[in-house]
């Protein structure tokens, strides 16, 4: 057996990297959708975005997407590494099968808070209200709910990297 603590400790702090990464592209996100919120209640306009808008939001779903990502490799690669040979691609697969599962299982919470906003009460012809798109399609539980997961995160990784070392 070789000690893998070094390894360990470099793993949590890109994992925390990943999740500060993340969320600033979840605060970009929320910023594009207030941006596109300001710009069409002054407009009274459709909803619509410019191409500065689009280009902003496409790199935060990118760096978003990477940045989740990277923990998800490097936990399969720590998860075969501490097994034994033979077991190590059970491991991995065991893994890989809570993985798909949890994130599967994540859609499901966030698509009941966006359907438990009622809806606009007209489609066809939009009310603009001191209220922007956001609160009133649900959207600002979602981006809360991300913030609040992100955050819970980075705070398990702190207390997991500050935690006192065995000898």
């Amino acid at each position: 057996s070789h000690d893998c603590s070094g390894m360990t400790r470099a793993r949590t702090w890109l994992s925390m990297c990943c999740i500060i990464v993340a969320g600033a592209a979840v605060v970009g996100l929320w910023n594009v959708q207030k941006l596109r919120d300001r710009d069409d209640f002054h407009d009274g306009g459709a909803p619509s975005l410019d191409t500065q808008q689009i280009i902003l939001a496409c790199g935060c779903l990118f760096a978003f997407g990477f940045s989740m990502f990277i923990p998800k490799i490097i936990f399969g690669v720590a998860v075969r590494e501490t097994l034994p040979p033979e077991a190590a691609g059970a491991g991995g697969a065991v893994l890989e099968l809570l993985s798909e599962a949890g994130a599967a299982a994540a859609g499901f919470p966030l698509g009941a808070l966006l359907a438990s906003v009622p809806s606009p009460p007209s489609v066809t012809a939009p009310t603009f209200s001191d209220r922007s798109v956001e609160e009133e399609s649900g959207w600002s539980a979602v981006f809360w709910s991300l913030k609040l997961g992100l955050c819970a995160a980075f705070v398990l990784l702190t207390l997991l990297t500050m935690r006192p070392r065995i000898i």
